[in-house]
């Protein structure tokens, strides 16, 4: 009645510490992510900094295409193998471009473009705590930031790949 009613994923409340705890838990998994996988975000971050309409694209894509591809596997028969795989493919890009974009945000707070992306990250999740408790705008965010999140790791999961590929021989 007090956080989703109003529009937000969290509220000012004594009875809603669980749900406090909870977001603090989230916020120290994308602490430890960025902590032990620097490269990865770094390559998000970047991508988010130098293609954000791409990236925009990309998440647009990414929710269209995902139920699709999702249906399209559990028609045929050995998609139902695949499709397990795929969720939890969708699900890890999402993790990592949250991360990546909240490390983005500590750092635009911060004015420090070199700064590690654990620290970034923190104070752009508390940022973004502070503003989960804002009716409207909270579910706004976090919504925002699973669906770029989503889209920003794909894509530059898709410019990993693309850089990695050999050049034709003539």
């Amino acid at each position: 009645t007090q956080c989703l009613l109003l529009g937000r994923p969290l509220a000012l409340a004594p009875q809603l510490i669980w749900a406090w705890m909870i977001a603090l838990i989230c916020l120290g998994f994308y602490f430890l992510l960025a902590l032990s996988f620097r490269g990865p975000v770094e390559r998000c971050v970047t991508t988010f900094e130098t293609r954000p309409v791409r990236t925009l694209v990309a998440a647009v894509l990414a929710t269209v295409l995902t139920p699709l591809v999702s249906l399209l596997l559990l028609v045929s028969v050995v998609g139902i193998v695949v499709l397990p795989f795929l969720l939890v493919g969708v699900l890890v890009a999402m993790v990592f471009g949250k991360a990546a974009l909240l490390a983005c945000l500590g750092r635009r707070l911060t004015g420090g473009s070199s700064m590690h992306p654990a620290p970034a990250v923190l104070l752009g999740g508390s940022l973004v705590l502070l503003l989960y408790v804002v009716p409207f705008v909270g579910l706004l965010v976090f919504k925002l930031l699973t669906w770029l999140g989503t889209g920003l790791a794909l894509y530059a999961l898709m410019l990993a790949f693309e850089r990695e590929r050999p050049a034709p021989t003539a």
